[in-house]
């Protein structure tokens, strides 16, 4: 099915959202390292200022990096439940489709029983209405 192989190749892909987190905070800490040094002029050289950085620009450092970790754990974590219900829903979708089916044969059978039926009562009716035409005609 093309939604399991979505699933799975999502599946994988959720997976590498604390790489992803990873890279994008190694990519901040360099570049706030590089603005630091050629902007501000707070560290004396640029390594300097990409392995110790003064204290409050460490500190916000830190907390942009724990926030991208933080948000990657829960998107994952958001995607997964997603993943899971669309799964069910699925299921639930192809359950559905089954008691249709089932239900539709059902009602299929039952109309073609009342079509016989109303056949043959209309025989009998008309039977019926000869012998009727006949007792007129006898009298």
């Amino acid at each position: 099915m093309v939604i399991i192989d979505f699933m799975n190749n999502k599946l994988y892909r959720l997976s590498l959202l604390p790489f992803f987190a990873f890279f994008l905070s190694a990519l901040f800490w360099i570049i706030d390292s590089i603005i630091d040094f050629f902007v501000f002029k707070e560290s004396e050289s640029l390594l300097d200022s990409f392995v110790s950085p003064e204290p409050m620009e460490l500190w916000m450092r830190c907390i942009v990096v724990v926030m991208l970790f933080g948000f990657s754990f829960f998107a994952r974590h958001l995607l997964r439940k997603e993943m899971i219900a669309l799964k069910k829903l699925e299921k639930y979708k192809s359950e559905l489709e089954e008691t249709v089916g089932l239900r539709t044969q059902e009602l299929e059978l039952k109309n073609k029983e009342l079509k016989e039926e109303i056949k043959l009562r209309k025989k009998i009716e008309d039977t019926l209405k000869k012998i009727a035409d006949m007792k007129d005609e006898n009298t």
